[in-house]
């Protein structure tokens, strides 16, 4: 056991964790009639499955442990969560760690595996893995810790759970070993608990892999647990193995734990006669000295997880990265060590192999239904917008790699979204825009496309349907999912007039979220244009001549594509128009060719990007579609494709453009290094520049938008080139933010309420209150932050940076520094903290909706962290003002607590302090006393006055911005 904590670097606990010994203890967690049961399983093990007199241990160890679970299996009927469990035999396990200098591998065909559809969970919290740190690990010295291992050679570095990607049941929940099942290998009992230790250690390891990739990790974000359970027959050991951390190379930091319980034994004697000395029965027959105890343990070790699963499954659901290792056929091995010390089979080598990973996200079947479940239940129904269609890929719908083709998907894909759209319009719809659409995964021939669309919102004559695409594989009943996209409907006139839409009411968070949103990807929809062209007024990009002269480049004229498409009848949709979905695979088509000629091999399309249909066309039109290479870059290509329609000697109409970017894949999945295009002499400079800037549209989206907030820092810089999609993302979060319905009261005083909204690893907070003033002037008072000095205590200073647009303003804002407890502390007196903040401001889109005023952090070059000012950071913060009865308004105020943000109010929400009160007081004052509107000229010329005060510091900010 000394070795095994070494080998693992873990800490060992004696006994049980609490939580197992309090299941063990709870009189109501027995089976009915358990002793007896028990002691009939003891029974039918040792004398009734044999005709010997006395069976071999190998035989009874065997079946008495079947017996056990075979009885802890009858909880099914009352505890549903363990029939999510399932037992795997002769499964093979390989799991690669480096410790010190050496490289160590656990590897083979060990116990009876109980595997689960959720993982268990941990045991020890967060303060006790982080008091790991500070145990000392046992040494061997002098004797190396690698003693009695003995070098071998292997040619392959493997990290493998035993069994393939998606399996449905992945969590390795309790191991089962019998001493003695081997007869050429009989372990003390000593052997046995370090074979466990180990074999639980590389069952959660390979896990760790599997879910975070092979490099080490010196804290897993969610600890992974494994139980094992050794046994001869009548004595138990039970060991429960926490893996806290992946990096075991050196001996400091956090340590693994290892609760160890063993020689606990489940009876003293089971004689088939008695045993009689000196004519006195010593030992009578059956069964004797039957300990409850034992059974309690075993007994709780399944019931573990069966009360949290529910907990589990309600929770976030963790990406799954399937790691796979790869090795050269001439890989290097040098030295390697096999253990001699008999039941434990470590291999330890310094090797160098070529390690690649394929990470891909494999969300379980259960938990995508759940959510649907748990969707319909909080709004009491499916939603009456929401259309489903699913359709099995056949040969006919697939390429050559038996891949479902884009075009197909594209045209299920409209036709989802069109009938949900209709069904809430109440009359015919067209498609008019679809957003970008980014392809995660492929669909094979065989699989399942399971297409999700409803209404996200209506505005008058124009809705957004959102779109969710997910695949099903039948024989694994393993689900992921595909895209999700966003279509812009509109309604077709009736009578030559315009279909007013009713309004869509959402009914859970989701769909009050999505709802939210909706109005500013609708305000990015619209200044999509002027975006591109902005950028390409004012950015510099490489001169398409410097490609010119380049080697092995690519003629842009080779990959020209021209085709035309006759429109029958089963192209055209219910209202006789040409379908939507057909024009986008047929476009699809040529823009494929395209790609294929400039590479010459079989790209795969990644992502499309927005675009917007220019006018119809009709049965007996001819389309003509046309695609090029716009420019290709050092892993994809941009294609370019336009769509035209004309009737027999008649002129063409632009119907369509859009863009698309393709990916060649070599063997191994990698993206494949593309040759150079060579341009055009006439239009192939522009398309070459134009197609640099929607990438850089692209990476600013990814960046921006479409991380995750561990993903990116707090501050993203703010760059002239990003601001529209800085201020979506600031404008949305709030939006999010304020659309949960999970806000639960803290405190009230005179109305004056405080929220709060825990969710992960942040918290936010929400003040409220109405006030006597409309909200249009209150809009215009607290849109103004430099005028927030006069009512908010914590802003001391807040000046104007530059002026972005009308809606969009750069502010730097002095705060004193404030410690825990919201007052300031003897280290900090004198230093204040300064915060670089984007304030965008947004009124009302329809009747209804709330104003707008978002805030977060950015970063500017030309204003760096200062001396005696410590920069903080704002992750989310802002205003929303909604019109309310009797000219009054309801302003509620939002911060998603970062931790320069949090002591201002951590005293308020323990209800140590009502210092939010007071402030909001004074926010109320303020309005009231200004809410007289001023005059027009006076408002006017004070903001003259305002704009000429700022050219020139808004010009230094954009030259230094744009040198920088």
């Amino acid at each position: 056991v000394r070795q095994a904590l070494w080998l693992t670097k873990s800490q060992l606990i004696p006994g049980l964790p609490p939580q197992l010994l309090s299941l063990a203890q709870n009189p109501a967690n027995q089976i009915p009639d358990q002793d007896e049961r028990v002691q009939n399983a003891i029974r039918h093990a040792r004398f009734w499955d044999t005709t010997e007199e006395r069976p071999d241990k190998s035989k009874y160890s065997y079946t008495l442990l079947h017996n056990l679970l075979h009885l802890c299996g009858s909880l099914q009927s009352g505890h549903p969560a363990v029939g999510r469990r399932i037992f795997a035999e002769k499964y093979s396990l390989s799991a690669t760690w480096k410790r010190g200098e050496d490289l160590f591998q656990v590897r083979g065909q060990n116990g009876l595996l109980q595997n689960s559809m959720d993982p268990l969970p941990e045991l020890a919290g967060k303060q006790e893995v982080a008091g790991t740190a500070d145990h000392v690990l046992e040494t061997f010295y002098p004797v190396a810790p690698t003693i009695d291992l003995q070098p071998v050679q292997v040619y392959r570095e493997e990290n493998c759970t035993g069994f393939r990607d998606g399996y449905r049941y992945p969590h390795a929940h309790t191991l089962y070993f019998l001493e003695g099942r081997d007869a050429r290998c009989t372990l003390r009992p000593e052997q046995l608990r370090a074979k466990m230790i180990m074999f639980s250690f590389g069952n959660a390891l390979a896990r760790a892999h599997a879910l975070y990739g092979p490099q080490p990790r010196r804290a897993l974000d969610r600890p992974i647990t494994v139980q094992a359970v050794g046994t001869n027959g009548r004595v138990f050991h039970f060991v429960v193995f926490q893996l806290n951390t992946s990096d075991l190379s050196e001996d400091d930091g956090i340590k693994n734990q290892v609760w160890l319980d063993g020689d606990m034994e489940l009876y003293d004697f089971a004689k088939v006669r008695p045993l009689i000395k000196k004519k006195q029965v010593k030992v009578p027959a059956g069964v004797s000295g039957y300990n409850p105890e034992t059974f309690c343990k075993f007994l709780s070790l399944t019931r573990h997880a069966v009360t949290f699963s529910v907990a589990i499954r309600a929770g976030p659901r963790p990406e799954i990265h399937a790691a796979r290792t790869t090795c050269s056929p001439r890989s290097h091995s040098k030295k390697l060590f096999h253990a001699s010390k008999p039941g434990i089979q470590c291999n330890l080598t310094v090797c160098c192999f070529a390690v690649g990973q394929i990470h891909m996200s494999l969300p379980a079947a259960a938990d995508m239904r759940r959510e649907e479940e748990e969707e319909e239940e909080e709004g009491g129904g499916l939603n009456p917008t929401q259309v489903k269609m699913s359709q099995i890929v056949m040969p006919c719908h697939s390429n050559h790699r038996q891949e479902l083709s884009v075009g197909q998907l594209l045209k299920w894909m409209d036709s989802t979204a069109c009938l949900s759209a209709e069904r809430h319009a109440g009359s015919a719809c067209v498609t008019a825009s679809v957003d970008d659409i980014h392809f995660e995964h492929t669909i094979r021939v065989g699989q399942v496309v399971n297409i999700k669309a409803k209404v996200n919102r209506a505005f008058n004559t124009s809705m957004e349907v959102g779109i969710e695409v997910s695949c099903e594989d039948l024989f694994t009943d393993c689900h992921w999912r595909v895209c999700h996209a966003y279509a812009t409907f509109v309604t077709q006139r009736k009578n030559g007039s315009k279909v007013l839409l009713k309004p869509v009411v959402p009914r859970t968070e989701a769909e009050h979220v999505e709802y939210s949103v909706a109005a500013e990807r609708r305000r990015v929809r619209m200044i999509h244009d002027d975006i591109i062209r902005d950028l390409l007024s004012e950015a510099s990009f490489q001169h398409a001549d410097s490609l010119a002269a380049a080697h092995a480049c690519v003629a842009a004229e080779k990959t020209r594509v021209e085709s035309v498409e006759l429109v029958l009848p089963p192209h055209a949709n219910h209202q006789v128009n040409t379908f939507g979905g057909q024009i986008m695979a047929w476009m699809e088509n040529v823009a494929t060719i395209a790609a294929s000629r400039l590479c010459q091999a079989h790209p795969t399309l990644r992502s499309i990007d927005m675009f917007t249909f220019r006018g119809p066309s009709q049965v007996g039109d001819r389309l003509l579609l046309k695609a090029i290479v716009n420019n290709a870059f050092k892993h994809s290509m941009e294609v370019g494709v336009r769509a035209e329609a004309y009737q027999h000697g008649g002129p063409n109409r632009h119907i369509n453009s859009a863009f698309m970017t393709f990916e060649v894949l070599n063997q191994h999945g990698k993206p494949r290094r593309l040759p150079r295009i060579r341009l055009e002499p006439l239009e192939g400079s522009r398309r070459f520049q134009e197609a640099i800037a929607r990438k850089k549209i692209r990476l600013d989206r990814k960046y921006i938008i479409s991380c995750e907030q561990a993903e990116v820092p707090l501050s993203v810089p703010w760059d002239p080139r990003n601001q529209v999609y800085l201020s979506y993302s600031n404008v949305s979060a709030l939006r999010m933010l304020a659309a949960r319905n999970t806000w639960l009261l803290s405190s009230e005083k005179d109305q004056v309420r405080l929220y709060t909204l825990e969710q992960k690893s942040t918290l936010s907070f929400r003040v409220e209150a109405e006030v006597k003033v409309h909200a249009d002037r209150a809009f215009m008072l607290l849109s103004e932050l430099r005028h927030r000095t006069r009512w908010d205590t914590h802003y001391q200073k807040c000046e104007l940076i530059h002026r972005v647009d009308d809606d969009n303003f750069l502010y730097r804002v002095v705060t004193p520094s404030v410690g825990h407890g919201g007052k300031t502390t003897t280290q900090e007196a004198g230093v204040l903290q300064d915060f670089i903040l984007l304030a965008s401001k947004r009124r009302p889109c329809c009747s209804g909706d709330p104003y707008i005023i978002a805030l977060r952090s950015v970063s500017l070059p030309t204003h760096p962290p200062t001396h005696g000012c410590n920069r903080g950071e704002v992750l989310c913060a802002g205003f929303t003002i909604q019109e309310t009865r009797n000219g009054s308004s309801l302003i509620s105020y939002y911060n998603q607590a970062s931790p320069q943000v949090l002591p201002y109010i951590s005293t308020d929400i323990a209800g140590l302090s009502s210092s939010f009160y007071h402030t909001f007081c004074s926010c109320s004052q303020y309005l009231l006393s200004n809410k007289a509107e001023p005059a027009p000229e006076q408002e006017t010329s004070q903001y003259q006055a305002t704009s000429r005060e700022e050219p020139a510091e808004a010009d230094s900010l954009s030259s230094s911005l744009s040198s920088t």
